[in-house]
């Protein structure tokens, strides 16, 4: 099945509650930037350090494309690899990072109409999501609007 789908599919497959959990969450956003605006942040990954508040540093080992390598530095210090899992160029991509026994995926969508609509995901999967979500969830959760704010201000040249 289409990755896009699946995506499309979890708030109902879990419900709205835990769509909405310390283990799956999102935050939406609509700005009038420009698409490409949005793009161009969310793929820079030397700079996101600049909106996102949990990390300290990121690095990509090539270009921005599916099946990409690179490294993240949490704000606390945890460095971690991840994996682009999905690429639709200017449209949506997601990245993943193992966990013991499990994985948390990053997953950004862009939708045209009146404005920009982004959406910015966050998944803790596998046999230990539920602990990472009760770890983790609830920080990155509380942190998230303030992170895709910050995508709009940066991305409507406020920055």
């Amino acid at each position: 099945m289409d990755k896009m789908i699946l995506w499309a599919l979890l708030p109902f497959v879990f419900g709205t509650v835990a769509a909405q959990s310390n283990r799956h969450f999102f935050d939406s956003r609509t700005t009038t930037a420009a698409p490409h605006a949005v793009w161009k942040l969310w793929t820079d990954v030397p700079n996101w350090h600049v909106w996102d508040t949990g990390l300290q540093s990121a690095t990509i080992d090539g270009p921005f494309q599916m099946g990409q390598t690179g490294t993240l530095v949490s704000d606390k210090g945890r460095k971690v690899r991840f994996t682009v899992i999905e690429y639709e160029e200017n449209r949506a991509y997601a990245f993943a990072m193992k966990l013991p026994l499990g994985k948390m995926t990053i997953r950004r969508e862009l939708k045209t109409g009146s404005g920009t609509e982004f959406r910015h995901e966050v998944l803790f999967s596998g046999f230990s999501g539920g602990l990472f979500g009760r770890l983790l969830g609830r920080d990155y959760r509380e942190m998230l609007p303030k992170v895709t704010q910050e995508v709009a201000r940066l991305a409507e040249g406020k920055g």
